[in-house]
């Protein structure tokens, strides 16, 4: 199933969830169709044909949300023949808040029925063999859970919105990065200067923004 439009009536009438009542800003998950949109159509396709393109084959999604962003991994990495996993601790949908306070973030079962809906997600399209789903926070879990992991070689992000919280995600990433990667960074124009100076800083690299201007997405290109 090439077309992401496709995905609209199999979803909705396979999983039979409603979409527009998770989380805090249900209504922005809702595009026509009531189909739920984590990353929109442009962003989908360039995550799942970048990796085909490029024949990637290990995959660090972070954060899951409702699963759209690691769909399109696990659809480029079904073609590669490689494998993703993906990391998230449901705040925005359990706790109905982006940033949770600390006392709440000791809380780290709180998103299994959300990972469940994902995991069923996952099935639709076969892919459970292919992407791992873990619950946890970063940067503190994700360390651990990336132990087994030899190399990531393309990585989604949908968690840091600022300085700060990059630079935790970079503290666990950089020693996993292989050689030749391709980091996809969401909602940089939270933080778009810090974001250039960092990625030159920590990564050695230079940042692009693709998919429009207003909110573009972050790439850092390291495959040549």
């Amino acid at each position: 199933m090439d077309k992401y439009e496709d995905l609209v009536p199999l979803i909705n009438n396979k999983l039979n969830v409603n979409y527009g009542s998770i989380g805090k800003r249900s209504s922005e998950y809702l595009s026509r169709g009531g189909f739920p949109y984590g990353i929109n159509e442009a962003e989908f396709n360039f995550v799942k044909d970048q990796i085909i393109e490029h024949g990637l084959r290990s995959g660090f999604d972070f954060a899951t949300g409702i699963g759209m962003s690691v769909l399109a991994m696990g659809m480029g990495m079904q073609a590669t023949g490689g494998t993703a996993m993906s990391i998230d601790c449901y705040a925005e949908e359990v706790f109905q808040d982006l940033q949770p306070k600390l006392s709440v973030r000791k809380v780290r079962g709180g998103g299994i029925k959300q990972q469940e809906i994902n995991q069923q997600l996952l099935e639709l399209f076969n892919l459970q063999d292919i992407v791992t789903l873990y619950n946890g926070w970063s940067p503190q879990d994700c360390g651990p859970m990336m132990e087994s992991v030899e190399y990531i070689d393309v990585v989604f992000l949908d968690g840091p919105k600022n300085a700060a919280s990059f630079l935790e995600t970079l503290s666990y990433l950089k020693p996993k990065l292989a050689d030749k990667y391709l980091m996809l960074v969401h909602d940089t124009h939270c933080f778009k200067s810090d974001f250039i100076h960092l990625v030159r800083t920590e990564l050695n690299a230079e940042a692009e923004f693709k998919l429009g201007t207003k909110y573009p997405l972050g790439v850092i290109n390291a495959l040549n």
